[in-house]
């Protein structure tokens, strides 16, 4: 079933291709050929649309990931240093730094997976809009194809990021909590809270990843059904519009 979708929508788009060469449109100038020129102008100006969402979800990763590769550190040194002054060991505190270390890596490899993935789509988008702009409607077909690939694996990478980034926390509040075993109720009260204080921080950097994401998934579906407008003025038989697979 799928290979005869396949064939009917590249069957549309070599007939559009033909329709909608320069020279074709030139020596038959009608009402339809003007609809496809808006079609494809539509599609074009949705496409950009979706390059800007992208653009922006980048910057906020980049900006998430300065948080917790730079900011994060400094907060988390300075709670070693208050348990380093009640008389925990050296050894002790630089094994917790390592461990902590190693946690804001791997937060941080989560987040350059997301980013791979945007380039990924980036270039996709950019052969997408050389098609449209030289009326190479039946590469076009692939493209397309290749770009609802492309959504399904970000959108699969992105379902794991919050459980992720949520194990890391745990293991950093674990790793520090485990130096104030036997100190006074109030200590370990007060290094809780520091630590909670960074989660916070964390929070509000996922929400803001969440409102950037979900506005590239917006623009991505809009990217789509303009595309497939291009061979069909109906209701595409399959659809390659992205469906969000995480929740909030």
């Amino acid at each position: 079933m799928a290979s005869k979708l396949l064939c009917a929508f590249l069957a549309a788009l070599c007939a559009a291709q033909v329709m909608a060469s320069p020279l074709h449109l030139a020596a038959h100038p009608s009402a339809n050929h003007k609809g496809l020129i808006a079609d494809i102008n539509a599609a074009i100006e949705a496409v950009n649309a979706l390059q800007d969402s992208i653009g922006a979800l980048k910057d906020q990763i980049n900006r998430t990931i300065t948080v917790i590769t730079v900011d994060t550190p400094v907060q988390i040194k300075n709670i070693l240093q208050k348990l380093q002054d009640l008389g925990i060991s050296t050894e002790e505190i630089l094994a917790a730094e390592a461990a902590i270390n190693q946690s804001l890596s791997n937060v941080e490899a989560v987040f350059t997976g997301i980013v791979a993935d945007l380039e990924n789509i980036l270039t996709l988008t950019g052969q997408i809009l050389s098609d449209l702009g030289n009326f190479q409607l039946i590469q076009l077909a692939q493209h397309i194809l290749d770009l609802d690939a492309a959504f399904t694996k970000l959108q699969e990478d992105a379902s794991t990021v919050l459980s992720r980034v949520s194990a890391e926390f745990t293991t950093i509040f674990n790793t520090i909590i485990d130096l104030t075993i036997g100190e006074p109720v109030e200590i370990i009260q007060q290094i809780t809270e520091d630590i909670l204080l960074i989660g916070e921080t964390w929070q509000a950097e996922g929400t803001k990843l969440w409102t950037a994401f979900t506005t590239v998934i917006d623009a991505a579906a809009a990217a789509l059904d303009a595309l497939w407008n291009i061979v069909s003025s109906d209701e595409p038989t399959t659809t390659v519009t992205p469906k969000l697979l995480i929740s909030h």
